[in-house]
């Protein structure tokens, strides 16, 4: 199955030099055009996903701001009526993904390491989410 396809990590586990991490795949996601996420976007962003769930149907007030390549995993979600509420369902916590002397090895060895633009697409997406907690009207 392609990389991309590949939803939840179903080989095992994922080592990386200094951490053990069960569950971790990689993959890329397509932003929408009109979402908040397009001002970071980079072609499309390389991210850690760990699924056992995703949205089904969307809540009241909610739009889809990306997707899975492959179309079946909803990424990224906002309000429609407040600007500081969106989630997503990838992994941009994950420390190790920064760290440029950690490359993650899979069961079936597929190397990986963030590319330049899914690094500042990442490093985008804190930026922008402090900026927003920052500006936020108490």
């Amino acid at each position: 199955m392609p990389i991309d396809n590949q939803h939840r990590n179903y080989l095992g586990k994922v080592n990386a030099k200094y951490i053990d991490s069960a569950g971790i795949v990689f993959h890329k996601i397509s932003v929408d055009s009109n979402s908040y996420l397009n001002q970071l976007i980079y072609q499309n962003p390389d991210v850690a996903s760990i699924h056992h769930q995703s949205i089904h149907k969307l809540g009241k007030d909610f739009k889809i701001s990306a997707l899975s390549i492959d179309g079946k995993i909803i990424e990224a979600i906002e309000s429609t009526l407040y600007k500081n509420i969106y989630g997503v369902q990838f992994h941009p916590e994950i420390a190790e993904l920064y760290d440029p002397n950690i490359t993650f090895v899979t069961p079936n060895n597929f190397n990986f390491k963030l590319n330049e633009s899914s690094l500042k697409f990442h490093k985008l997406f804190w930026a922008n989410f402090s900026e927003r907690l920052k500006n936020q009207k108490l």
